[in-house]
């Protein structure tokens, strides 16, 4: 409960989160928004940014239709609620696909050590069936929302594949701090190799790495620019678009969590094998 004193405005909209969380736990618990001067900059976020929406844990994501890819810019980051929902039938051929019981690589090397508590699929063709459905869609969905626009033509969803997370025994959902079954922080691509690239060009080519949920409590860990570290919790449908320089990492799971990781990138743009690096 405030004690100081405030002026509020009633709104009509949802809350316009920011990075304090201290201050998320108290609006979240609010029908009015605060005027003081602590909330003042995410008063003028949320008057500057009016199509914004909040899911439950004050992630900042975006309504359905076009849209400039502003928020993925700004944040670093941008969650589109139920963008993608799949049918039953897709969702049981993503978990029962050929999983890499090796695990991925728990460093920036690819051929370094693995952590088989975390698996990908093995079919690096993308030929089948339930892949070719899933990129079909969200390059659809990517695209009506302007997220392949780029100065040499249109951008490309590449190497999809399913992310299967086994239990990680004791693993504490509710735990905000890091523990046994997270991934190390890290960027998905390679910061010299990204900045090479990125040389004399624009917001609009930068490669950006997706997750799409297909359960229940998928959740990632992520640094907004200019913010501090919080988690992103996406239920089935949800989409999370972050770009290639954000650092973030994945998280333990008490049960067995499926999701869909895929990169998006522009014409020319070759980083070489799928790997963690660090940020």
């Amino acid at each position: 409960m405030m004690t100081r004193k405030c002026h509020v405005l009633t709104v009509t909209g949802p809350w316009y989160y920011g990075d304090d969380e201290s201050w998320n736990r108290i609006l979240r618990k609010e029908t009015k928004m605060f005027l003081n001067p602590s909330a003042l900059r995410r008063n003028k976020a949320f008057a500057s940014a009016p199509t914004v929406m909040e899911v439950d844990d004050g992630t900042p994501t975006a309504p359905a239709g076009p849209e400039s890819g502003s928020e993925l810019h700004t944040h670093g980051y941008e969650v589109c609620k139920g963008a993608i929902p799949l049918d039953a039938s897709v969702v049981d051929a993503i978990k029962a696909a050929n999983y890499d019981e090796k695990g991925l690589p728990s460093g920036p090397h690819p051929d370094g050590p693995r952590d088989p508590r975390r698996q990908q699929t093995l079919d690096a063709t993308g030929t089948s069936h339930w892949i070719q459905e899933v990129r079909a869609r969200k390059t659809a969905y990517l695209r009506e929302r302007g997220h392949l626009k780029c100065s040499t033509g249109e951008k490309a969803v590449k190497k999809m594949h399913g992310i299967k997370s086994l239990p990680t025994p004791g693993y504490d959902e509710e735990n905000l701090d890091p523990q046994d079954g997270d991934q190390d922080e890290h960027a998905d691509e390679p910061n010299d190799h990204l900045t090479a690239y990125m040389d004399g060009r624009s917001d609009e080519d930068m490669p950006f790495s997706t997750i799409l949920a297909i359960m229940p409590g998928t959740r990632l860990r992520i640094r907004p620019f200019g913010g501090e570290w919080t988690i992103v919790r996406l239920e089935p449908g949800d989409l999370l678009i972050f770009r290639g320089d954000v650092c973030h990492n994945g998280l333990g799971y008490a049960n067995e969590n499926v999701r869909v990781h895929a990169y998006v990138y522009p014409p020319g743009y070759k980083p070489g094998a799928s790997s963690i690096n660090a940020c």
